[in-house]
This record gives structure tokens, sequence and C-alpha cells, in this order.
């Protein structure tokens, strides 16, 4: 993600003193992968009940069910594998800024055995303070069953008019399934 700096100029006539003002402001640029660690590259190899790594959080919604960082990547030395094999798991990328109105290319590849699905998440306000969902919060962009071998999904997204922020949503149901090489970018 790039920084545009933009520095503004304030003159106070009273004190004839000049302040020099530094704003800072997020741009999306084309081609820009707004996933962190979308290759699970950062971060240690475990399967577990609870897994939290650099960029991601993986939840259990329904046991039984793990996840984790394993080494049987489509590419690189690492992608993030749920074993939901009678349960039900989330993984969650850490959120990201949008512009509204802006279209989003999703594209990652899966493999494994059972039910996949792949969500995207708006929210209106995403900080340590408050967290308020989009009026229309979430879009499910592709469900399908797993593949014996990669293969490469991508899909479309239009962020909606109240959406600031986003996050990537990777489901697994009475799955084993395995995530690698996740992209978001805009158009």
């Amino acid at each position: 993600m790039k920084k545009i700096f933009r520095f503004i100029l304030v003159c106070l006539p009273s004190t004839a003193t000049f302040i020099l003002g530094l704003a800072c402001c997020t741009a999306q640029n084309p081609g820009v992968n707004l996933v962190v660690n979308s290759s699970f590259e950062t971060g240690g190899q475990n399967i577990a009940r609870e897994f939290n790594s650099h960029g991601w959080t993986f939840f259990v919604i329904e046991e039984p069910a793990k996840g984790g960082v394993t080494n049987e990547a489509q590419d690189g030395n690492a992608c993030f594998e749920i074993r939901a094999e009678g349960g039900r798991g989330f993984l969650h990328s850490d959120p990201f800024p949008v512009k509204p109105s802006f279209n989003l290319n999703i594209s990652l590849w899966i493999k494994g055995s059972g039910e996949a699905a792949v969500e995207i998440l708006w929210w209106k306000e995403y900080n340590d303070d408050i967290v308020i969902a989009s009026d229309r919060h979430r879009d499910v962009l592709k469900t399908a069953d797993a593949f014996a071998e990669w293969k490469k999904l991508t899909m479309q997204a239009g962020v909606p008019e109240d959406a600031r922020f986003a996050y990537i949503r990777l489901i697994a149901r009475k799955a084993d399934v395995a995530f690698d090489d996740i992209s978001v970018t805009t158009e």
C-alpha cells in the first residue's frame, strides 16, 4: 500500500507564524495486493485449534476443526490448511482499506476435499475502538468442493458505497482444505 503525503500550510495572521502540517492518507494502487502475508510465508508452521499468524486469524466455528500453516504449498514454502472433517473453520485476513465503487479482483489457490467457500466481509469502520458492519455486510464469492490437486479460483467483487474496510474469509466445512497465494487487487 502506497502512502501519499500532503503538506498543509497554515498562516496565523495574529502571530504571523507559519505552521507546516503533515497529513497522511492511504491510496490503493491497481495491481498491489491488499492482503498481508498472502502466501503464509511469515509465521510458524503448525496445525492447532487456535491460530493467529501475521495477517491472519483462524476460528473454530464448529468442532472438530483446526488450522495452521503447513509446507504443502502451491508455490513457495507455506500454505494454510483447515482440517474440519466433521466441523467448520474460518480463516480471516486482517482488514484492509477499500474505496467505494471500486472493483476488487480476488484470486487464490485451493486443494483438498470437502466443502470450501470464499467470502468478503465489508465494514464502515474497523479499528481497535469500533467495528461497524456495512449495510451489505457479506458477499459469498465462491462455494465449491475442494479439488484433489491445486486449482486457481478467480472472482470479482464491487465495493459497497458505505464500505471503507474489508477482509477475506476462507471457510472449510466438513473438509480438509488448503489455501495459498491469496490476492486482492483493485482494477
